[in-house]
């Protein structure tokens, strides 16, 4: 059926023009307007004296706002008759399809040369803006389009008068200042109709948006729910639902998870997850939940380390284009106080964090629950310490980046410093969960030759080396980092003639010789120069002839380069296995066995990144370092927040982020996040096992760990790397438990 909407709000009067690039998409009922269309007086409109930054397509959210102009000066002419108008213009960007964030510290339209809007921005309302939806969650009654996409978009409207008959809207700002998407001019008296016209175009807008992304909600898990008197009573019924399970807005719990007392057990100084599920039979308003100090035998877990969050439902993408999407429970929000209306179960993540020198028993204590309208209920916590503590993460493991940065202006000493507390913060997040490397250090500037000597700048790349090395990092990589001021994925031929060299690897050794004296100077942690990211085609042959340069300059290291590839089966013809082992750690994505034994024949060893998990992080990290020598092991990423941190349908990809950031810097992280360190515990595990088997070889403990860990590797193999297509759900905590037990009895 042909959509006759356009015709019937158009009128005698109305110019709508929809501005962007020559081959974006145009609103029906606009005109449009791009970088080419040149008023003149045959056409009647057009672009005047404008001086363009640039044209954008963001993809996304609708043809009429998802494509602007960047114009920093000059605008747009119409030919009108003399009269009053009104305008509506839109100078808002959406972000860009690649994250590109819209920020200006001043901006201005004027019509008739007049301003008829000035706007500025700093440091403390950007901050604002950008952290607007931090606390905010995703519930199944919101409107998508109403609450973020609105709140996206602050169009302006005025009147001006024309008198020449020519009217002039000219924008004022620098870079993404005045993204100008639409403008829509009519005359005063014909107001309503203009209304009207404004109306369709939103309504136009949202069904573009709601057509390009479709919600589905999360199928509910659980069992009928039955509560009981008692239940009835205080109005919620309490379930323990195992951490590596997911509990959604519209889940009831399973008979078995249904308690009246809550358990968690660690070894000392592990942090563990105790999560409390409430299902509310009625409206409790807003709840709060304490835990007050656990006793022990001769000891005291104070409520100090116990930290108390609950996890908030957010939306995520289903299809990577986010074109489905859904709402899941993503983050874990600081504090335990939240609204619980009826039938919308919460979910509590406590964190319990007994010291290492604590004594092993159990200690026990209570969770308070406090609703709203002053009524109280207390619910026995029961947690064991047991013997001992784990062995720390021996190898480099941890996330792509390191940093949660704000995209204001960094010459602004406020985001400096914010962003400069953020990576400070970020990095002993990771070390106080277990993690050993990261990606993106060190920065170092290269700025060619001088009397034969490369120019390096390692102002920031030794502050960078001494937080790792303080904080007791492993090794990092430098993907996103590294050393700048010439290309480290293809030979840069204009670069090594620059510096005087005729021979790539010459120059690579010149360069690198003396970024790795540096680094032996000042005491700097392994680095593993990143030299390729996923090549593909003929880019993975010109990958490999880089590659071999660098190993020609430096056949053992250090320095040690690495690069990001895939590679499986036996092939040594393919191009990905010529580029890995010309690298002396190939990182790789996809892998198996044969490739690995083929990689270790030619020389050459290998990392693993990507497919990050609990169990990719744990028992497979386990096979995969003490079996095939992987050397390091990475997965995408600590924070990559495109667009805004807290909408995930904006830019090319969802926020996958490992943790998050409140306006106050405080972290957020996510409940994978807390996933993953669960995973980096499961390996703790069983280096500590492995060790104290081979500490008392001869008991029949050992011999019972050494089957155990036998067992379990035998029973994957390298490239299995979903935990759940092995053992089922129950497995997570019945291995663990088994393993506890087996160290314990090693510590008899």
């Amino acid at each position: 059926e042909r959509d006759d909407s356009p015709s019937r709000v158009v009128f005698e009067g109305l110019h709508a023009f929809d501005f962007g690039t020559s081959t974006s998409p145009v609103m029906e009922a606009f005109t449009p307007i791009t970088p080419s269309t040149l008023y003149s007086k045959g056409r009647g409109y057009g672009l005047k004296n404008a001086r363009i930054w640039r044209a954008f397509d963001a993809l996304q959210p609708d043809p009429l706002y998802q494509d602007f102009l960047c114009i920093e000066a000059g605008g747009l002419a119409v030919d009108l008759p003399n009269g009053k108008y009104r305008v509506f213009v839109n100078i808002d960007s959406p972000s860009g399809y690649w994250g590109e964030y819209q920020t200006y510290r001043k901006r201005a339209i004027f019509a008739e040369r007049r301003p008829v809007v000035s706007e500025t921005m700093d440091f403390e309302a950007f901050r604002k803006q950008y952290f607007r939806f931090w606390n905010v969650e995703d519930l199944p009654a919101d409107n998508t389009f109403d609450k973020y996409q609105k709140a996206y978009y602050h169009e302006k409207q005025f009147d001006v008068e024309v008198t020449d008959g020519q009217l002039n809207l000219d924008f004022r700002g620098e870079n993404w200042a005045c993204c100008v998407s639409a403008v829509v001019i009519f005359p005063v008296e014909k107001a309503a109709q203009g209304e009207r016209f404004l109306n369709y175009m939103e309504a136009k807008r949202r069904f573009y948006f709601e057509n390009a992304f479709k919600r589905v909600l999360p199928t509910p898990t659980g069992d009928s729910l039955e509560p009981t008197a008692e239940d009835r009573r205080r109005g919620f019924v309490l379930f323990q639902r195992d951490p590596m399970q997911d509990i959604s807005y519209n889940d009831t719990p399973f008979k078995q998870e249904v308690v009246n007392t809550v358990r968690g057990s660690a070894f000392a100084g592990e942090f563990e997850p105790v999560t409390v599920g409430v299902v509310p039979l009625s409206d409790l308003g807003k709840v709060t939940l304490s835990v007050g100090d656990l006793q022990g035998p001769a000891a005291t877990i104070p409520a100090r380390m116990i930290d108390v969050r609950y996890v908030s439902y957010r939306i995520s993408r289903v299809t990577a284009e986010g074109s489905v999407y859904t709402i899941s429970p993503r983050l874990i929000l600081p504090g335990g106080t939240v609204e619980m209306p009826k039938n919308l179960t919460r979910r509590f993540w406590l964190t319990v964090w007994p010291p290492p020198s604590i004594r092993p028993g159990d200690y026990r204590g209570t969770i308070s629950i406090h609703a709203g309208d002053g009524r109280d209920w207390q619910v026995p916590l029961e947690f064991q310490v047991r013997a001992g503590t784990l062995d720390p993460v021996d190898i480099p493991a941890g996330p792509f980046g390191h940093a949660i940065g704000i995209p204001w202006y960094q010459d602004d000493p406020r985001a400096a410093e914010y962003n400069r507390q953020m990576v400070e913060r970020s990095l002993r997040r990771m070390r106080a969960y277990g993690f050993t490397a990261c990606t993106g250090l060190p920065s170092i500037s290269f700025h060619g030759f001088a009397k034969g000597k490369p120019i390096l700048d390692f102002t920031a790349a030794d502050r960078q080396m001494k937080l790792a090395r303080d904080l007791g990092f492993l090794a990092v990589t430098t993907y996103g980092g590294g050393v700048s001021g010439f290309d480290a994925y293809y030979q840069d031929s204009s670069a090594m003639t620059g510096a005087g060299f005729q021979d790539y690897a010459a120059f690579v050794r010149a360069v690198y010789s003396a970024v790795q004296q540096h680094a032996r100077r000042n005491h700097w942690i392994p680095v593993y120069y990143n030299l390729a990211d996923e090549p593909l085609g003929q880019d993975a042959i010109r990958a490999a002839e880089n590659a071999e340069a660098y190993r020609r300059a430096f056949p053992m290291g250090p320095p040690f380069f690495t690069g990001a590839s895939s590679f499986t089966g036996s092939d040594r013809n393919d191009p990905h296995f010529r580029l890995s082992k010309a690298l002396h750690v190939v990182s790789w994505n996809n892998h198996d066995e044969p490739g690995v034994a083929l990689l270790h024949a030619a020389g050459s060893d290998w990392a693993f990144y990507n497919g990050g998990n609990r169990w990719t992080f744990g028992t497979y990290m386990f096979k995969a370092a003490r079996e095939y020598g992987m050397k390091f092991r990475i997965s995408w990423h600590w924070n990559v927040v495109a667009g805004d941190p807290y909408y995930a349908l904006d830019c090319r990809e969802d926020d996958y982020a490992w943790c998050n950031a409140s306006p106050t810097g405080r972290l957020i992280p996510s409940v994978e996040f807390e996933r993953l360190r669960e995973g980096l515990d499961d390996y703790r595990r069983l280096i500590t096992l492995d060790r104290l088997a081979k500490e008392h070889p001869d008991t029949p403990a050992a011999r019972a760990a050494r089957e155990l860990i036998a067992t379990r590797m035998k029973s994957f193999h390298l490239g299995q790397r979903d935990h759940d297509a092995l053992f089922p759900s129950s497995d997570w905590s019945e291995f663990r438990r088994t393993v506890d037990d087996a160290i314990e009895r090693l510590r008899q």
